[in-house]
């Protein structure tokens, strides 16, 4: 047993029985390696991670490697999932030294922390191109050895070139108010960059691997509902139906894997994630409030009952992940014979192994993936099946096939509580339960709030913890998704307490993310001693950018309270990015989502009367992407939205403004979509 045994990681556990002297992160492996004067190897990965376990079983058991790893470097494991931080500036290292990345990722160190050779998943023997792990170790010790100058050079112009990044991100004076930049042509041309590379056939971006991309999704979802653009909602169902049609979404037990390796979305990377359920549950009840289709609603219910079965926390919130493998085999959970599937096809009802691609030889090494490469309507239409009685027959196999899986070794589960991707996941339940009219949903979340505040707020210094029992540090990501959700629950359950505690947060963020008059945040803590890692983050990668979010959460924020200097301070974080988010179409989403809230301005709705309530429900079906809603039946001093304003002889009013312009109050909600139309 080394000294991972301690770790409250699963993923730093899996590795404590290893014969390697594995150390986690901290200043007794860093202070060891200054005085043998030894490199560093830096192993990050995560717990649900298919090839982490395969270069794991590979090598990291084997004694003799383990000699050699043991001898000639300090060896340090990470769970990127606990230390986003220090895996992202790890995973900026390794791609500026291969033009790659991914996990698992392995890094290797002078002992002053210099960089000088990265790669990821190395085989035990060499083949083609690739090297082994015993010729990287090798490579290395002999460049540390022979040609330590070398090696030091090499680290100190990857360290160059990442703070030569961080200077075209962000400067001091980059940050102003004013945005002349910021036009309906920027922003048009960035719709524009994402349709060219927009898979116009199945759906998605790009061909292979294939993403979700949520967010972006999200982007031409929420442009739709301020311009006229057809196609870019067209594209968001093209790629929502095909996803749902694919083997990226279990067609039996619902929810998304993390990606598909082919670009019919046929193929999936078997692990499914929180934060993916989180984003794709978020996108469907929006779309649902644009197109309120059957395939979305019950992709939706699916996701979320999956989400239920399998990931929620008996003490409250959600487990992490799912692994791709299981009984040893990547995919084996979810996979099917010939035969088994057809145990699964009720007597009549053979042509669901066509429509489910399910063969005889198998769709995927001799194994079955379950997938929908047809149009039901088409399908049954060919084959002269009803179409109710066919949906009816799908419902039961489906139902069946989950029943029948339930008998197999389940997939390992990540089981941390993480701060961000939890929060994310209220926001989805709380935009489902708005899109479906599920009270009980929205319900649920403000419960699940309550028991992840009770475990992530530190008792003494009442900072958000991103996992709990953990040495990790305080996070941005985690305030950001956490005020976010907040101000969800906030818009659909208008309890004061949310918002107070969305404020609460965000002066935190303040006090200990700002430096150095900076108009963006740092992605950690300045308060923490540790400098490796600490840095301004500006790209989307899993989870949208966090200070992008901070950015829509302020502007809203100062709607709300009439704080136009949280409101200037949204534009100005825009502003130092500016030039930067033009340079990877799909790495800015959010960054654009704020753009076009700060362009055209957030809807504002104040309703007063006695049908405020009533009223209020109907404006949350609503396509209204960037709301900031206040209703009672009286006017309230206390709430900016609803100062000043009064309702007509006992008859409710709807007062709308959007960025500058208000507009004569109405009363029905068809004058408020015929004025609102008006406005875009």
């Amino acid at each position: 047993m080394n000294l991972l045994s301690h770790s409250s990681s699963p993923y730093l556990q899996q590795h404590r029985d290893q014969p390697i002297e594995w150390y986690p992160w901290g200043k007794e492996a860093l202070e060891l390696a200054r005085k043998d004067d030894r490199p560093i190897l830096v192993s990050i990965g995560y717990s649900t991670c298919h090839w982490c376990h395969v270069m794991s079983s590979e090598s990291f058991t084997d004694k003799d490697v383990a000699d050699y790893m043991n001898f000639h470097f300090v060896n340090i494991k990470i769970d990127r999932e606990e230390r986003p931080d220090l895996d992202g500036y790890f995973m900026d290292v390794c791609q500026k030294l291969t033009g790659r990345g991914g996990w698992p990722l392995q890094v290797f160190l002078t002992p002053d922390l210099k960089p000088f050779f990265a790669g990821n998943y190395f085989p035990p023997e060499p083949g083609g191109r690739q090297m082994s792990w015993f010729q990287a170790m090798r490579f290395v010790v002999h460049n540390f050895r022979n040609n330590r100058l070398a090696a030091e050079k090499q680290g100190q112009r990857i360290l160059d070139g990442l703070e030569a990044d961080q200077g075209l991100e962000i400067t001091p004076e980059s940050g102003t108010i004013s945005q002349p930049w910021l036009t309906s042509s920027r922003i048009d041309e960035y719709e524009a960059s994402l349709m060219r590379v927009a898979d116009l056939t199945y759906g998605g971006f790009g061909s292979s691997p294939k993403f979700p991309n949520a967010l972006a999704l999200s982007f031409l979802l929420e442009r739709t509902a301020n311009v006229n653009h057809p196609e870019s909602l067209r594209h968001v169902m093209r790629s929502v139906q095909f996803m749902l049609r694919g083997g990226i979404y279990d067609q039996a037990g619902g929810g998304f894997a993390r990606y598909a390796v082919d670009r019919l979305w046929k193929v999936p990377h078997f692990e499914k994630m929180l934060y993916d359920q989180a984003l794709m549950v978020q996108l469907l009840a929006d779309l649902i409030r644009h197109k309120p289709r059957r395939m979305y609603k019950r992709a939706l219910r699916e996701t979320l009952n999956f989400v239920e079965r399998d990931l929620v926390r008996p003490d409250g919130g959600w487990f992490a992940a799912l692994d791709a493998d299981s009984d040893a085999h990547e995919g084996a959970y979810y996979t099917w014979s010939f035969a088994e599937a057809s145990q699964c096809v009720a007597p009549g009802s053979s042509w669901l192994l066509e429509f489910f691609d399910v063969r005889e030889a198998g769709n995927l090494d001799g194994m079955n993936i379950l997938w929908q490469p047809h149009e039901l309507y088409a399908f049954a239409e060919e084959h002269h099946l009803d179409i109710e009685a066919a949906k009816e027959q799908i419902s039961r196999f489906k139902a069946t096939v989950l029943r029948a899986r339930e008998s197999r070794i389940k997939p390992h589960r990540d089981e941390k509580l993480i701060t961000d991707w939890n929060a994310l996941m209220v926001s989805a339940y709380v935009k489902a339960g708005v899109a479906l009219q599920e009270k009980v949903w929205i319900a649920h979340a403000g419960e699940r709030m309550n028991c992840i505040l009770n475990q992530v707020l530190d008792e003494s210094s009442k900072k958000l913890m991103h996992v709990p029992q953990s040495m990790a540090p305080v996070l941005l990501s985690d305030y950001a998704c956490t005020i976010q959700a907040l101000l969800d629950l906030y818009l659909a359950d208008p309890d004061q307490r949310w918002l107070n505690l969305a404020i609460s947060l965000m002066e935190q963020v303040d006090i200990y993310f700002s430096d150095q008059g900076q108009a963006l945040y740092m992605n950690r803590s300045t308060d923490q001693e540790e400098e490796l890692g600490r840095r301004i983050d500006v790209r989307d990668e899993e989870l949208p950018n966090a200070n992008a979010l901070l950015g829509q959460c302020l502007y809203l924020l100062g709607i709300y309270l009439d704080r136009s200097g949280w409101r200037d301070r949204a534009r100005k974080m825009l502003s130092a990015v500016s030039t930067m988010i033009q340079l990877d179409p799909l790495a800015y989403a959010s960054w654009y989502r704020l753009g076009q809230m700060l362009y055209g301005g957030a809807t504002e709705i104040a309703v007063l009367g006695p049908d405020h309530i009533e009223l209020r429900q109907q404006i949350l079906q609503m396509p209204l992407p960037y709301l900031v809603m206040a209703s009672a039946e009286y006017a309230d001093y206390d709430q900016p939205l609803l100062r000043d304003k009064n309702s007509r002889d006992g008859q409710t009013v709807i007062f709308v403004c959007r960025g500058e312009r208000c507009l004569p109050p109405v009363s029905t909600i068809p004058e408020l979509m015929e004025m609102l139309s008006s406005m875009q």
